[in-house]
């Protein structure tokens, strides 16, 4: 106060205007003026003017939320205070909007891993750093809000969790649903984050529903077909909760069964303009249902000619602009005629770089504007021309280039998001720019699956794969801007850490500060390790570096943060190296060190001082 006295308020329970008969944990004055109070009973504010205090109310503010002991409170650049609780997690408030909301140990392999939240700090890019206990320091990037991870989420009759994602679909609703391995069908109802085997009171393992999902198609009729592994396909009414299974494999004597349906396992599922539906099966060819008949024709390669397909296996569909369907096989791309019933093929020509890169294809995909993408395996992105009725070659980046390319899906403004194996990339299909996603906080943590992305109604984008599944939001992707800076992090002589020390004869302080190495020409081999200040997607941090006096360049950039020289001559040398972070934005500064090397005893100035007199003695005599 104004007489820079101390002043105690003693906590009461006489009037709710005083503080609680407890402790007070936190205490901030944030950039409005307002104080607050981080209690053991909530949070509080203080007005200095009327000496008061004021409970905001976190009763069903927060889903879950009882008692709230705040350790921390912090606030961000945006205004926001984080609060730090004991058993709530991480929670925060908007003093703007009056709204909370918290970040709790979920089973999600990307949340806090503990309840208990000690401490909170804002770093210069924004991001959180967040201490809890037992299980440690957690780093939040507040800009990375553009990625949602789900796994573990539902378990399988053994007990286990279930997280391999095959295949999406969305109801009017906008719940979706999930076809997993090992589990069948399962509906996310996304208001209530739930995830459950039921629809309705419908208990899909009562009636039989298949235990692996591998395709999913909500029709114009209302009907969600479940494509399976070794359970032919079933259909599924939501509205009414009737049901049908089409399975060859199946007792006569099942009534909810038609075993009409000649393929067993269905990969892929495709409804035409004209309402037909399409299956393309493991090992059974191409299978054709029309409503109108209710009748299935299969159309397989059993002697050949262009009246059926290549190849039996149908990973996938696409319907083009003439209504022909194109089918990827492990033979190249099959294209079906509806209206003559013959099949023409595309395939790859060794000798001929336009055809296609490979013949195994796991996804075709046409965008807005009509373009055909076609992803294959170990061939990576092609690109087809209709006018030449050939391929180009994506190797934007060297990116897809002899590599599996699982899925493409576009978003709302045109960028092709397209998955690889444990990657996602986004691609200007105008301009070529792509950025790929690498961070295995937010992805899920393993192979994404060929086929399993899709595009709900709100514009975001679903990718499944062997632990989990993500949705993403392209409208909220950001550029990190920050540019980081570099350090020293490590010094190895022959492979072994040189620590500073008292008897070190090679650094004297910490690398992180020392300015020069002195090594002598037993030290054959030395090398410099460093990092990037930037913790978003930090694996995907570049460096280039070079060793002055020795290198002519610059080494290629790249995520390798180690730097090794062998056999150096006597002499002085600067190293110089510098960082980009995962956006490839460059810090303004170099970091460089001295390097000295010592010449051997028999290459010094004292003895060829020594050489000199005994050749003129021997001259001499």
């Amino acid at each position: 106060n104004k007489t820079d006295q101390l002043a105690k308020f003693q906590p009461t329970t006489k009037d709710n205007k005083s503080l609680p008969l407890s402790l007070t944990r936190s205490v901030l004055k944030d950039s409005r003026g307002t104080i607050w109070l981080g209690h053991e009973k909530g949070l509080y504010t203080f007005n200095p003017n009327t000496k008061t205090f004021a409970s905001i109310p976190l009763k069903n503010a927060v889903e879950n939320i009882k008692n709230v002991t705040i350790w921390k409170i912090i606030e961000d650049k945006k205004g926001i205070l984080w609060l730090g609780t004991d058993g709530n997690g991480l929670m925060y408030y908007d003093p703007t909007s009056q709204t909370f909301g918290s970040y709790t140990r979920t089973v999600s392999p990307s949340s806090l891993g503990a309840p208990v939240v000690r401490t909170v700090f804002e770093d210069r890019e924004g991001d959180l750093w967040v201490s809890t206990f037992p299980t440690g320091l957690y780093h939040y990037n507040q800009t990375n809000n553009y990625f949602a991870y789900y796994a573990n989420f539902i378990k399988n009759s053994a007990g286990l969790y279930a997280n391999t994602t095959w295949a999406f679909a969305e109801d009017a609703q906008q719940n979706i649903w999930l076809g997993l391995d090992s589990l069948g069908l399962v509906y996310f109802d996304r208001k209530n984050n739930t995830f459950s085997q039921t629809y309705n009171g419908f208990n899909f393992a009562e009636h039989k529903f298949p235990h692996t999902v591998l395709s999913l198609l909500n029709d114009s009729h209302g009907n969600i077909w479940m494509g399976t592994w070794a359970q032919g396909v079933t259909r599924f009414n939501p509205k009414t909760l009737s049901y049908q299974h089409f399975n060859p494999n199946a007792n006569d004597d099942d009534d909810q069964t038609d075993n009409r349906f000649v393929g067993d396992s269905v990969w892929s599922i495709l409804e035409a303009k004209n309402g037909d539906i399409y299956f393309g099966t493991m090992n059974q060819g191409i299978i054709q249902y029309s409503y109108a008949t209710q009748q299935f024709t299969t159309y397989k390669n059993t002697q050949g000619g262009d009246a059926a397909p290549n190849n039996n296996v149908g990973w996938t569909f696409l319907e083009d602009a003439n209504g022909r369907i194109w089918v990827g096989t492990n033979m190249g791309i099959n294209i079906f005629n509806p209206t003559t019933k013959r099949f023409t093929y595309l395939q790859n020509d060794p000798e001929d770089d336009t055809s296609l890169s490979s013949n195994q294809i796991l996804w075709l995909y046409q965008d807005s504007k009509a373009r055909i993408w076609v992803c294959t395996i170990g061939g990576g992105l092609n690109l087809y021309r209709p006018q030449s009725n050939s391929f180009t070659r994506i190797d934007t980046q060297n990116a897809f280039k002899n590599k599996d390319v699982q899925a493409i899906v576009e978003d709302n403004n045109g960028t092709l998001w397209i998955a690889n194996t444990n990657t996602i990339t986004s691609l200007n299909p105008d301009t070529q720019e792509m950025h790929t996603y690498t961070d295995k906080s937010w992805l899920q943590n393993g192979e994404f699956n060929h086929g399993a992305a899709f595009k709900l109604s709100s514009g975001e984008l679903l990718f499944g794969g062997a632990n989990g599944f993500n949705i993403l939001n392209p409208n909220k992707v950001t550029s990190n801007l920050a540019k980081p800076k570099v350090f020293f992090t490590e010094l190895e002589l022959l492979n072994e850490t040189i620590l500073p020390s008292s008897r070190n004869r090679v650094i004297k302080g910490d690398i992180l500060t020392t300015p020069s190495i002195t090594l002598t020409h037993e030290d054959s081999m030395f090398s410099l390790r460093f990092t990037a200040t930037n913790y978003r997607s930090y694996a995907d941090n570049t460096y280039t570096y070079k060793l002055e006096g020795f290198d002519n360049q610059w080494h290629k950039q790249s995520t390798n943060n180690k730097a090794t020289y062998t056999h150096l001559d006597a002499g002085r040398y600067r190293f110089v190296v510098r960082a980009a972070n995962n956006d490839n934005v460059w810090g303004d500064e170099e970091k460089s060190i001295e390097i000295i090397v010592l010449p051997a005893p028999w290459q010094t100035w004292w003895a060829y001082c020594i050489y000199a007199t005994l050749a003129v003695g021997l001259i001499a005599w």
